[in-house]
């Protein structure tokens, strides 16, 4: 068991109640290279502080290798902050790996983006945040090349390459898009294998989650994470927020990752392996909405929730067509869920407008043209197997009748 000890610097106060700093210990400076940081008279680098953030949630078999890579950093002014929300207390196993590591204990399991909130009672003084999934391994030189290009590129949120756990070779995410609803499309085919063709460093509208690097003060300002989104779409709101304060969002592909998805993978404790996707589908769709509704203008709200209550008016309708009707349901629980919080909402939507810096013209430049759901169906990611059987159904004809309307809708909102 860890013994007590001093947060490290760029943390402040005492241990609190469930807190658990892990034991000192001696860690080697390495040569830093110099991308614009502040110097003395003797060019000497000042290299700021940066915390990486790393949430568990009784983490598997990958926590060490994850917490030992974070550890491995070339990067000389790095701390660690382990905030644990599952039942089994992981301070012995960061201890094991991460002695200089400080873990701090958060009962009820809040979910990822109120416990990743805490950094904000417990750190001072560092420039930037590393939000970590626990199943996540940066590359050695990884926190320093995405620090590097902030600073060069002026950027508020910087992320990097996200490669496959156990073949590095193949790619995961590099940025994302997003459409006007905000679903987010992919800049990779899933498995692509890594050529260096998306090595370009790019604006991006989204950072994925597994290791995303952001400027603390924008953190702050924006009030962090959304913490009424528990788990899926809080990278989304928070890149889109951070866009809206007038922050820029970048891939820096040459720090790489490598990313188990735990979580969207079925493996996390509790899940149904073999639908993990279905089951988060409730909360990517809820999250999405409520991103909508807080982060546009009003002028923009008011052109473009309409055509997403229409869409999803449409896209009840065909899942119902196709015997989906707890699908089609999800998608109006999503709405009436939000739709229920309005005081909340308002609120939300106030503390945005506090922090407003760019139009949603100018943050709008970034998103996808068009609809990426109605996209995907027309390219057979959505509802393939529902299309493939009525496709083999001799009454074919007649099962589709009823569905043309739905699907020309959706085609006109393409357009729109």
């Amino acid at each position: 068991m860890a013994r007590s000890s001093s947060p490290p610097d760029a943390m402040s106060g005492e241990a609190a109640s469930g807190d658990t700093p892990s034991e000192d210990a001696p860690s080697e400076d390495t040569p830093f290279e110099d991308a614009g940081f502040e110097q003395d008279d003797d060019a000497e680098v000042v290299a700021p502080t940066v915390v990486a953030v790393v949430v568990t949630n009784d983490p598997g078999p990958w926590l060490e290798e994850a917490l030992a890579a974070l550890v491995a950093q070339d990067y000389p002014h790095l701390s660690l902050l382990v905030i644990d929300t599952g039942e089994t207390d992981v301070t012995p196993r960061v201890a094991a790996t991460a002695p200089n590591a400080y873990v701090r204990r958060v009962a009820g399991r809040p979910g990822y983006a109120a416990a990743a909130n805490e950094v904000l009672g417990v750190v001072e003084g560092a420039s930037h945040y590393v939000f970590c999934h626990d199943d996540a391994a940066p590359d050695r030189d990884a926190v320093r090349l995405l620090l590097e290009e902030a600073f060069r590129s002026n950027a508020a949120v910087v992320g990097p390459k996200l490669v496959d756990w156990d073949d590095p070779t193949r790619l995961r995410q590099v940025g994302l898009s997003a459409d006007k609803g905000g679903v987010v499309t992919s800049t990779v085919e899933p498995g692509e294998l890594d050529q260096e063709q998306h090595d370009a460093v790019r604006d991006v509208f989204a950072i994925p989650g597994g290791l995303t690097l952001v400027r603390a003060d924008l953190f702050t300002t924006i009030g962090g994470f959304d913490p009424a989104m528990r788990l899926i779409g809080e990278d989304l709101d928070l890149c889109w927020r951070a866009q809206i304060a007038g922050g820029r969002v970048l891939v820096a592909p040459a720090a790489r990752v490598r990313h188990i998805e735990a979580l969207s993978s079925g493996l996390r404790p509790g899940q149904d392996p073999d639908a993990p996707r279905l089951a988060l589908r409730p909360l990517e769709t809820r999250h999405r909405i409520r991103a909508v509704l807080k982060n546009y203008g009003w002028f923009h709200l008011v052109r473009v929730v309409p055509q997403l209550l229409v869409l999803s008016a449409v896209e009840a309708i065909y899942l119902t067509l196709v015997g989906r009707r707890k699908a089609a349901a999800t998608i109006a629980r999503a709405w009436t869920t939000n739709l229920r919080g309005l005081g909340e909402l308002r609120a939300a939507r106030r503390q945005v407008r506090g922090y407003r810096v760019w139009p949603d013209s100018e943050v709008r430049r970034l998103q996808a043209r068009g609809n990426a759901r109605v996209t995907r169906f027309l390219r057979g990611q959505l509802g393939r197997s529902d299309r493939a059987r009525l496709i083999g159904d001799r009454t074919f004809s007649s099962t589709w009748r009823p569905a043309r309307l739905p699907l020309a809708v959706w085609g006109a909102i393409v357009l729109v």
